[in-house]
């Protein structure tokens, strides 16, 4: 009669495995945690298409570049403007999201028209979670108050900045950005 040894995986082998996996996952999981943060990124560039709208329309009106723009509510990756009345930002408050370091939410400079984005610290903490929108006249910078705008002549050009990207145009970049290049869409590096 033939027996039959039945045999199994040598320790050694098995070893070599759950290595093989650990090298894995080392590399994989901050790969991970690195696309989530961006793909926050993204949705708050599409929260502010409504801001950019509005400069948009404001400068060819001749109004001020926040006017008719609620602000941000609270989203899951971008924080709320902080207004007196949320989803209800006057322009001044819009203007102070803007100037703010540290302030959440989506703001309007007054007097350029440039966009900031204000990252909830789900996407980054405070001091590292600003994306910032810089809008100009084909190169020629925007020109508003807190009551008008002188409409531009050309066709308006935006440009994202993350922190340490140099400037794309002669003009200086706007509203301190600093959220960190890794976690920036290509086209704001």
């Amino acid at each position: 009669m033939k027996h039959s040894l039945q045999r199994g995986f040598t320790l050694i082998e098995l070893m070599i495995v759950v290595a093989i996996i650990g090298i894995l996952a080392a590399v994989a999981l901050p790969a991970y945690q690195d696309y989530t943060v961006r793909a926050r990124v993204t949705e708050g560039l599409a929260l502010a298409v409504a801001a950019k709208l509005a400069v948009v329309e404001n400068n060819a009106a001749s109004n001020a570049f926040g006017a008719e723009y609620a602000g941000t509510v609270a989203a899951r990756s971008v924080g709320a403007t902080a207004c007196a009345i949320p989803g209800g930002c006057t322009v001044a408050e819009l203007n102070l999201a803007f100037t703010t370091a540290n302030s959440l939410g989506v703001g309007i400079s007054q007097t350029a028209g440039h966009v900031s984005i204000g990252y909830s610290p789900v996407v980054q903490p405070a001091a590292t979670n600003r994306l910032v929108l810089n809008v100009t006249d084909n190169g020629t910078a925007l020109v508003g108050t807190a009551t008008g705008s002188t409409p531009a002549t050309v066709n308006l050009r935006w440009d994202c900045y993350a922190a340490g990207v140099g400037a794309r145009l002669a003009l200086p970049v706007a509203g301190a950005p600093t959220l960190p290049v890794r976690f920036a869409p290509a086209e704001c590096r």
